[in-house]
C-alpha cells in the first residue's frame, strides 16, 4: 500500500531551485532531531522528503514550510514502492541527489542513483560492501585488517560445520542487517537446535555466523569530503549493542587524544576506508572495533552512514557541526567543513548514554536540570505509553551529552546519570505487551 501523492506543480517561489532539486531519504526520528530551517539550510528550500508515516503529524508540525513536499508511506523501511516513486520523481525534476541517512536506505539510494546515470556509475557495487557483512570482512581480511573468523551459511550442517570448526560461542546474523536486528548468540548445541527449529525454511538466506568476542568495543564516527577524513571521533563503550538490548545503558565516552588507543583507531579507520573499502568520496562512516586482551583491534563492522542514538548531537557539542548536515552538503558541492589530513579536532571532550526502556506502561520522567556535566537530553519516551524489550538498537526513551575533562570523567558522570534516571523514572511493571 502506498501513500496517495500527486507531484506538486511547481509555485512561483520553487522553480529557482529546480535545477538542483534535492530528494532525501530519512527515518522520522532523524528528521525530528534536527530544526527544520537547518535542514533546508542544507537540502536548498525545494527539497523533497520519502519517509514513513507512522509518525505523520508530528512530522508535518516540525516542518511547516516544506509538509507539502514530504511523502509518507506505510512500512516505509520494507516498502518497494518507495524505490519506484523515487525514481519517477528524480527523472521528473533532472536530479541524481538523492541522497540517503540511514542503514535501510542505502542501497535503494545507491541503484536508483546508478539508474538515472544509466548504469555509468557505481554507487550501488561500491555501497554492498558497506551493507553486507561478509562481504566487507572478506576484503577487510584480504587487506590484513583483523576480523573474527566467519562464514556464510545456507544450512543447518554449514552452521554446525562451523561451530565445529571454532567452538562456542558464536553470533549468527542476517549480512545486511541493521540495529542489531535479528542476531542470535549460540551457546550449546541446544542453542543451536533451539534456533534452527525456529526457521521458516530449511534454506537460509542471507545469513552469517562469526565467532563471539567478549571484549571492550569502540565506535567510530567520521565523515569523509573529496575522498578525505574530516573529522573522526573514536568513543569507548560501556557495554556492546547486545547488551544494550538486553536492558544494559549504552554510554560512549570519547577517547583521550593524547592516547595510543587513539591514535591507533584513528590510523586503522584511515586504512579501512581509504586502502581497504571502495572508494566512496563523500560518506559518513560508523565502524565497531573490538579491542583484544593483547590490545589489537578487531574489525566488528562499518557502515556508510553515521551512528545511531546520540552520535550526530555528540558531533555537535564536541565539533560544533552537524555532521549529517555537513554530508549533504558535500553531497550538493555546498560549502562547508573539509576533508584534510590535520582532521578537525573537537572543542571539547563529550560522551552520550542511551537508556533503554523497562518493561511496563511508563508513568514519569525526570526532570534532568540540575544533572552534572549535560550539555544535551532527548527524550523519545512518552508518558502513559507501554514498552516492551527493545528488538533492535534504537529503541532508547532517552538519550543525554554529558561533558567533561577527559574519558575518565565523562564515563564517571555518565555513571552517576545511569544511576539517577533508573532511580527516578517511574514505570508500572506489568503492562508490557
Amino acid at each position: 500500500m502506498t501513500a496517495t501523492f500527486q507531484v506538486p506543480s511547481f509555485r512561483s517561489e520553487d522553480t529557482a531551485a529546480v535545477t538542483e532539486a534535492v530528494i532525501l531519504l530519512c527515518p522520522t526520528k532523524i528528521l525530528l532531531e534536527t530544526p527544520e530551517e537547518d535542514w533546508l539550510a542544507a537540502l536548498g528550500t525545494a527539497p523533497y522528503i520519502f519517509t514513513d508515516a507512522q509518525s505523520r503529524d508530528l512530522v508535518l508540525r516540525h516542518f511547516p514550510r516544506i509538509g507539502h513536499r514530504i511523502r509518507f508511506y506505510p512500512s516505509f523501511n520494507d516498502n518497494a514502492t518507495v524505490e519506484l516513486d523515487v525514481y519517477e520523481l528524480a527523472r521528473e525534476l533532472h536530479t541524481d541527489q538523492v541522497i540517503a541517512l540511514a542503514e535501510i536506505d542505502l542501497l535503494r539510494a545507491a541503484r536508483i542513483r546508478d539508474h538515472l546515470n544509466r548504469g555509468e556509475t557505481c554507487y550501488e557495487a561500491r555501497t554492498i560492501f558497506y551493507r553486507d557483512k561478509f562481504l566487507m570482512k572478506q576484503r577487510l581480511a584480504e587487506y590484513g585488517i583483523p576480523v573474527r573468523p566467519m562464514a556464510p551459511f545456507a544450512s543447518a550442517l554449514e552452521l554446525k560445520s562451523f561451530i565445529d570448526r571454532v567452538g562456542y560461542p558464536v553470533i549468527v546474523k542476517p549480512r545486511d542487517g541493521r540495529g542489531s536486528l535479528g542476531i542470535t548468540t549460540l551457546r550449546s548445541d541446544a542453542d543451536l537446535r533451539t534456533y534452527v527449529s525456529k526457521a521458516e525454511s530449511s534454506t537460509f538466506y542471507a545469513m552469517m555466523v562469526e565467532q563471539y568476542v567478549d571484549a571492550p568495543m569502540i565506535h567510530v564516527n567520521g565523515l569523509y569530503r573529496d575522498a578525505l577524513p574530516a573529522f573522526i571521533t573514536p568513543v569507548m563503550a560501556n557495554v556492546g549493542c547486545l547488551e544494550f538490548i538486553e536492558g544494559k545503558s549504552l554510554a560512549v565516552a570519547m577517547l583521550d587524544l593524547d592516547s595510543d588507543l587513539y591514535r591507533n583507531v584513528i590510523a586503522l579507520a584511515r586504512k579501512i576506508i581509504e586502502q581497504a573499502m571502495p572508494s566512496i568520496p563523500e560518506m559518513l562512516f560508523y565502524l565497531e572495533l573490538f579491542v583484544d586482551t593483547d590490545g589489537t583491534l578487531v574489525v566488528c563492522e562499518i557502515a556508510c552512514r553515521l551512528g545511531g542514538n546520540g552520535a550526530c548531537q555528540e558531533a555537535i557539542e564536541a565539533f560544533g557541526f552537524n555532521p549529517r548536515l555537513e554530508y549533504i552538503k558535500a553531497v550538493r558541492g555546498l560549502d562547508g567543513i573539509h576533508g584534510h589530513d590535520g582532521l578537525h579536532r573537537p572543542k571539547r571532550h563529550v560522551g552520550y548514554i542511551a537508556i533503554p526502556p523497562t518493561p511496563g506502561r511508563l508513568v514519569s520522567m525526570p526532570d534532568p536540570s540540575g544533572v552534572n556535566g549535560l550539555l544535551h537530553y532527548i527524550e523519545t519516551g512518552i508518558p502513559g505509553q507501554t514498552y516492551s524489550a527493545m528488538k533492535m538498537s534504537n529503541g532508547e526513551i532517552v538519550c543525554a551529552v554529558i561533558g567533561g575533562r577527559d574519558n575518565a570523567e565523562v564515563a564517571e558522570r555518565m555513571r552517576a546519570f545511569d544511576e539517577w534516571f533508573r532511580r527516578e523514572v517511574v514505570f508500572a511493571r506489568g503492562d508490557a505487551q
